[in-house]
């Protein structure tokens, strides 16, 4: 069975106003596809691992399939008690070659415990420490950068 895909935030460092000293040099290296958790009924999705304790970080992603349908994104609630909202933030119907963004601070979405029904959507053996991202398909591709503190 397969997992979500796992992102790896570009870390942007603590300096403010220069640009990242190790440039990347191709759209592949900044977008990650979401994966099939491989399931009967498949569900598609990313997630990444938030180490920090409150950090910001921001979420872009894009439909890079330019003549499929409009798709739904959805960054899944963390579960925290105190926290988390308890409710999912949901991108409808995100169009054909299109981009979005979002800033999230992490008490909301990150898992601070494993979130068992979130494990089992994403095919992973704990969400703990982690933030997951739905997406409809395979076309909906996810990068995230952690911004500077």
């Amino acid at each position: 069975m397969a997992n979500f895909a796992k992102v790896t935030p570009i870390n942007l460092g603590d300096d403010r106003n220069k640009f990242l000293s190790d440039g990347l040099a191709l759209a592949s290296e900044v977008f990650t596809a979401c994966a099939s958790n491989g399931a009967g009924t498949p569900k598609y999705g990313a997630y990444f691992e938030m180490t920090e304790r409150d950090d910001k970080y921001l979420i872009i992603v894009k439909n890079a399939n330019a003549s499929s349908a409009a798709k739904d994104v959805t960054i899944k609630a963390g579960g925290n008690k105190i926290f988390g909202s308890g409710n999912d933030l949901k991108l409808d119907d995100l169009a054909a070659g299109d981009i979005n963004f979002v800033k999230i601070d992490s008490g909301r979405f990150k898992c601070t415990e494993n979130v068992p029904a979130l494990a089992t959507l994403a095919n992973i053996s704990s969400t703990k420490g982690c933030v997951v991202i739905e997406g409809e398909s395979t076309d909906i591709q996810v990068a995230v950068i952690k911004m500077p503190a």
